[in-house]
């Protein structure tokens, strides 16, 4: 499936799916276009070989079964060029599993929220912000002006040569954040359960800071400006002139914070 519409430079793009990885990439054209792959099988094989050897109980009688359940697998535009939404719609089956795969292109300046169930998210480009989602599966963000909002269960969250307000999390992987070496730095939370914390930021950056780990190490390789609290595993304080708030944390795993390269 491969489908186009018009999407002013400042408009929104919406999508969301259950199974299946996405990928974003800005361009310079006031459209977006969406690339999507459908894929539907039964567990241990076609439909015909779980009912020959039993191994499970299924509706699907026939080929026609099939194929009319594959076109329950669907996608639905809907919007305008002002804001634009995907849906994926998964069929009402026990019998098959299914996965949609996105492949993205948007205007520069959209403003974008993805959300899936069991995919992998990558992202690069976009400078109206993005609001990301998935339980499991890692995210991947590169050049992209926030607001920044990603979330995830299980699976890592990379942010590079990113700008704005960045609020991260994720419960079994690490988190590492790259800001632009010029930006101006707006509030960053960043939390991990099972993982490591790394941000980023200029080397003139001011800040309030808050960083803190259960098991493991708090390192900031910025000079303080004053301390609240200071041990091995917990560091308050201010760096530079404050002005943004940072607010990191862990409990397996080491917290770092340093300058951008």
């Amino acid at each position: 499936m491969d489908q186009s519409f018009p999407l002013g430079a400042g408009g929104s793009f919406t999508l969301t799916n259950k199974n299946g990885p996405i990928e974003l990439n800005a361009w310079d054209k006031n459209e977006v276009r969406v690339v999507a792959v459908k894929q539907m099988r039964l567990d241990g094989g076609g439909w015909w070989l779980a009912r020959f050897i039993g191994i499970k109980r299924t509706t699907i009688e026939s080929d026609a079964d099939a194929r009319e359940l594959f076109k329950t697998l669907s996608v639905e535009f809907t919007g305008d060029e002002t804001s634009r939404t995907v849906t994926t719609h998964y069929p009402e089956s026990r019998d098959v599993n299914c996965q949609v795969s996105y492949r993205i292109s948007a205007p520069k300046g959209a403003k974008v929220n993805l959300e899936t169930v069991n995919g992998s998210v990558q992202v690069d480009g976009v400078e109206g912000g993005a609001e990301i989602e998935t339980t499991s599966g890692s995210v991947s963000v590169a050049d992209v002006r926030g607001p920044l909002r990603v979330e995830t269960t299980n699976g890592r969250v990379t942010l590079d040569r990113v700008s704005g307000e960045v609020t991260a999390e994720t419960t079994n992987g690490s988190v590492s954040v790259r800001l632009l070496a010029d930006a101006k730095l707006a509030d960053v939370s960043l939390h991990s359960v099972n993982g490591s914390v790394k941000l980023y930021v200029p080397a003139t950056a001011g800040f309030h800071l808050d960083a803190r780990t259960i098991n493991g190490s708090v390192n900031c390789e910025l000079p303080l400006a004053s301390v609240s609290e200071q041990t091995r595993k917990r560091l308050e304080g201010v760096v530079g002139t404050p002005g943004a708030h940072v607010e990191l944390s862990t409990t397996n795993g080491s917290v770092l914070i340093a300058i951008t390269g």
